[in-house]
């Protein structure tokens, strides 16, 4: 049974930016168009001036110059955003963030409240492991220095697209949750699988990153802007790509420490549904209920929401 939220003033707020153009179709076309531009024409205009080599290194995220490239090109989602905004929807990309006062004020109180519980999740048993493999300090201190507004970058783009354009369009045609907030989780979610080769990983992947946008689209409409969202985003991703990584992870090449990476399982997509890949699968859905609560909640209580 979905929960209304029609007396929420803030999000009421939030999807009035909407504006009147919200037919559905619009909105479809305008993911559609996103996603044709970042997806397929972007990588086709790298492969013609890019060689096969730096492809293949911009494809792996191994190494600091391919991270930062790409953290670089999801500006290009940002881009193809503004487009789609103004041209289906006649409205600017700034009618996505909400207020940008409120909004910067949440993203103040909720990054460092998120970053401390990364780093306690990060730093100490059970998760803490040998480490494989590190760069020289001050060299990792200057690509900090440039990464950071990247990241800042990247994780905007997909919290632009994913809570503030999405959700303002389909807010505006139901209020129901199934609708605003559980369909743009399922789209941001399922992508994530191919971060792995491993189907178990992938399976990780996807639930958590799903798990994530349900939460990313509660807190923003509960306080009707992008801060938090972006705030709790931006501290989520800042620990794994900038300090401590796993060897071969999909863009671990900035990290300053590098564990070694786990054995890949034996698990098939066929053994997912067995008893062990049952339980596999309830143990990966407790744990992904407990970390992303746990950020939920320390965001909720920054913001007071």
């Amino acid at each position: 049974m979905s929960t209304p939220v029609r007396n929420v003033l803030p999000f009421d707020r939030f999807i009035a930016l909407a504006g009147p153009a919200t037919a559905l179709w619009r909105t479809v076309l305008g993911i559609g168009l996103i996603g044709g531009f970042y997806y397929i024409a972007l990588p086709l205009i790298l492969r013609l001036i890019l060689s096969d080599t730096a492809q293949n290194a911009l494809e792996q995220g191994s190494s600091r110059g391919a991270v930062l490239t790409l953290l670089a090109l999801t500006s290009g989602q940002i881009f193809a955003l503004a487009v789609v905004l103004r041209w289906l929807h006649g409205r600017s990309l700034m009618s996505v963030l909400g207020h940008p006062v409120l909004g910067a004020e949440a993203f103040v109180r909720v990054f460092p409240a998120v970053l401390a519980i990364s780093a306690v999740a990060v730093f100490f048993p059970p998760w803490t492991q040998t480490i494989a493999d590190s760069q020289h300090g001050l060299g990792w201190i200057l690509t900090v220095i440039i990464a950071l507004p990247l990241l800042l970058v990247q994780v905007s783009a997909e919290e632009l697209i994913f809570r503030g354009y999405l959700i303002q369009q389909l807010g505006a045609l139901s209020r129901s949750r199934w609708v605003w907030q559980v369909c743009p989780a399922l789209l941001f979610g399922i992508p994530h699988a191919l971060n792995a080769d491993d189907p178990l990983l992938g399976l990780f992947w996807a639930i958590w990153a799903t798990a994530l946008g349900l939460a990313l689209a509660d807190l923003t409409a509960r306080h009707g802007t992008l801060g938090p969202a972006i705030g709790l985003h931006l501290g989520i991703n800042a620990l794994p790509i900038l300090l401590l990584n796993v060897q071969g992870a999909p863009m671990s090449g900035l990290a300053l420490m590098l564990a070694p990476a786990p054995p890949a399982s034996e698990l098939g997509l066929d053994d997912l549904f067995s008893p062990i890949g049952i339980g596999i699968l309830i143990y990966i859905l407790i744990d992904c209920s407990i970390r992303v609560g746990t950020l939920w909640l320390s965001a909720r209580v920054a913001i007071r929401r």
